[in-house]
């Protein structure tokens, strides 16, 4: 539908009411009467009332004044929003600069109070209240008529704010042009001729003042989604083998850590210029940039073969670089603990001004941590961190840190010694759960946020995807949801900094857009927005198929996570299969996780896990059949979506059959702890194996949700 103005309108009534004076004077007087009130409540607010037009039958009705000398921030924003403006209408509206006189007419002003003269020069005559005392990243979006110029003012603090104000003007374009509200800037949208908003007057800033990402995203997806942190730049392959402060010499070209280096010089400098310009991307778009670093994972191959001096003895791990042991990089040794510095301080330099900090880890065996006495151990690597943040803040006062695994397996710290050490604002990072496990509860201690806050930090809950189930899980949303509600209202909490983004490929799309909503407002409507999603990806009826089957795949897996069903042990009793919740994919569908599940030891386990599966499978099927019936009205917007819509039933119907076949294989362990037939034995763990066919069949047909 195209919107209209108000003579088009009086056009159409005359058409319509021609035949009746009686109607036309009825409507006259009722136009008339609404602009009256209109003129009055402008003249009481200074805002209008009636609708801004942008772009009407295809032409630009409006203007952009932008600051004679606008940072790169800005920039990102004015680009931001011709981009959007010409995505839904085909045209982009002209550019001038504040230094220019503007006499009348429809303006959209981008910028600072600061730095745009005309939202100044409104400040300055109280059409603007306020704007001088914008906390961090708070911004306004607003109508303000001055004269013979209708303006439409966005405006923050600092420029980050400015790129925030415009992406909510263009959520009120997308709503305004679809219907429907919220939305997220992921859309897909028909041309229209014309593109107007309603009146305007918000002023919001962020509820979480950290809304980080842990995965490498894009940059523009990012600063859309008002994600203000990149935490994991660099190489993060998550093993402690190549993303560890004992590998970060691939980070520089300093000569003198020249016979330490395992990558070519021209590798090398193709990594440096890329993670260069990566940085200056992000930092145009408003985003802070952390290098992340495992503290110490496994020392260049260079390294072990010529500097011998600088290393301890080996440590037998299956899982390091060469499948036997590692040789750790000394936590004592003074020429290694030189080294460290050396290396901070040649890599800060590399990539001033546009690298934030670092984002430093230290949990579990990607710490690499040398043979001896774990209290000994963990004061040196205290010690370590220690001379990684005094050498980053000779070359740069003002550089970050984020720490995640403290007081956990490394980094203790029961009296809170060395958290008061840190520099003020650190973020420490928890993971949700146990082990990010799928539930609706972080369990992160309100006393242990509170803690964190009472030294000046600021703590985060990694809410990332569940790794631990990948690369085959679930739409984490409505949990999400939960769990970061159960904080957001706390009133004993002090200090919680925020969560990170969640979500992979095809579908899961979904919980990115969620997280990153919550994180800024939690009371936003989650499922409307995931609704509103799908409806432009899939038409409306669809949409409501999908929704339904995707939120109770997440109700039965959650569900099915919390315990296993029974089927395999969290202690590790049953079989070799157990992993407590570091379960992934091939753990539960595995052979270790078969014999797990016909190793349960007695009759009362098995009545356990059947009656868990028994209600677990026809709730699946359910899920299943949902995502299945949206396929009779399927209206997919483009290929990306038709693909994720595939994907996404074959993995349905997956996890159907995988509760199938478990329920026949505790169903065959039932019959061998009760004495039965052979034959009855047989047609059980013949229907599992069936099953489990069927499963790898629609593993098969899933093209692009595996990453």
């Amino acid at each position: 539908m195209e919107y209209q103005t108000s003579d088009m309108r009086h056009q159409t009534s005359d058409l319509i009411f021609k035949s009746s004076i009686q109607h036309y004077v009825t409507r006259y007087l009722l136009s008339i009467t609404y602009y009256f009130i209109c003129f009055l409540l402008f003249l009481i607010t200074n805002h209008a009332l009636c609708d801004f037009v942008i772009v009407q039958n295809g032409k630009p009705v409006c203007l952009i004044v932008i600051p004679e000398n606008p940072s790169e921030q800005e920039k990102f924003a004015i680009n931001e929003l011709n981009f959007y403006i010409n995505k839904i209408t085909g045209t982009i509206l002209d550019i001038r600069s504040d230094s220019m006189p503007i006499q009348s007419g429809n303006i959209i002003l981008i910028g600072t109070y600061e730095n745009n003269k005309y939202i100044n020069s409104l400040y300055k005559k109280r059409l603007l209240q306020n704007v001088d005392n914008l906390k961090d990243e708070e911004f306004i979006v607003a109508n303000i008529t001055d004269g013979d110029i209708n303006m439409l003012v966005t405006t923050g603090k600092p420029e980050r704010g400015v790129i925030y104000a415009v992406n909510r003007l263009i959520e009120e374009m997308i709503s305004n042009a679809t219907g429907l509200n919220p939305i997220d800037l992921d859309f897909d949208l028909p041309i229209r001729t014309t593109l107007s908003i309603k009146d305007i007057n918000i002023r919001s800033k962020p509820f979480y003042p950290i809304r980080c990402t842990i995965s490498q995203e894009d940059p523009t997806w990012l600063s859309r989604h008002r994600i203000n942190i990149s935490g994991a730049e660099g190489v993060w392959t998550g093993t402690g083998i190549d993303d560890g402060l004992g590998t970060a010499f691939k980070y520089v070209y300093d000569s003198q850590f020249e016979d330490m280096q395992d990558e070519s010089v021209p590798k090398r400098m193709n990594r440096i210029n890329n993670l260069r310009k990566r940085l200056w991307d992000l930092r145009d778009r408003g985003i802070e940039t952390y290098l992340f670093m495992y503290v110490m994972g496994e020392p260049t191959k260079a390294i072990m073969a010529k500097h011998p001096e600088l290393l301890e003895d080996k440590v037998k791990y299956q899982n390091s670089r060469n499948g036997e042991w590692y040789q750790p990089i000394s936590w004592t040794k003074p020429e290694a603990r030189d080294l460290i510095k050396r290396l901070v301080k040649s890599i800060i330099k590399t990539y001033s001004p546009t690298l934030t900090g670092f984002h430093l880890r230290s949990w579990g065996w990607e710490t690499r941590a040398p043979n001896g006495d774990k209290s000994q151990l963990q004061k040196a690597l205290w010690d370590i961190y220690s001379d990684i943040i005094n050498s980053a803040l000779e070359v740069d006062p003002n550089f970050k840190f984020i720490i995640s695994g403290y007081d956990s397996v490394w980094l203790k710290d029961p009296d809170r010694t060395n958290l008061a050490r840190l520099p003020k604002g650190t973020i420490l990072m928890q993971k949700w759960g146990i082990d990010g496990e799928p539930t609706n509860d972080p369990e992160i201690k309100i006393s242990f946020i509170n803690d964190v806050s009472k030294y000046g930090h600021k703590a985060v809950i990694i809410s990332h995807d569940v790794e631990e189930v990948m690369p085959l899980w679930m739409i984490e949303a409505d949990l999400f949801a939960d769990g970061l509600r159960k904080y957001s209202v706390n009133p004993y909490l002090n200090g919680l900094g925020g969560f990170t983004l969640q979500g992979e490929g095809g579908l899961a799309i979904l919980d990115k857009i969620v997280s990153s909503r919550l994180i800024y407002d939690p009371n936003e409507d989650h499922v409307s927005l995931m609704k509103n999603y799908l409806i432009r990806g899939y038409g409306e009826k669809s949409a409501q198929y999908i929704l339904s089957g995707l939120r109770k795949n997440t109700n039965v897996l959650s569900d099915y996570f919390s315990d296993y069903a029974g089927t395999l042990s969290l202690t590790g009793k049953y079989g070799d299969g157990s992993r407590g919740y570091a379960t992934r994919f091939w753990n539960i569908v595995g052979k270790s996780a078969v014999k797990d599940t016909l190793s349960i030891p007695n009759i009362k386990s098995v009545e356990y896990a059947k009656e868990r599966l028994s209600s677990l499978l026809p709730r699946q099927q359910d899920s299943a059949n949902d995502i299945y019936n949206a396929k009779i009205s399927l209206l997919p917007s483009s290929d990306q979506y038709l693909s994720d819509y595939m994907d996404s039933m074959h993995l349905m119907r997956m996890w159907s059959r995988f509760f199938a076949s478990r329920l026949c294989l505790v169903e065959a362990r039932e019959i061998g702890l009760k004495g039965g037939s052979r034959e009855s034995l047989m047609r059980k763990l013949s229907s599992a194996i069936e099953y489990s066919k069927e499963m790898s069949n629609e593993i098969a047909e899933i093209k692009y949700f595996i990453d």
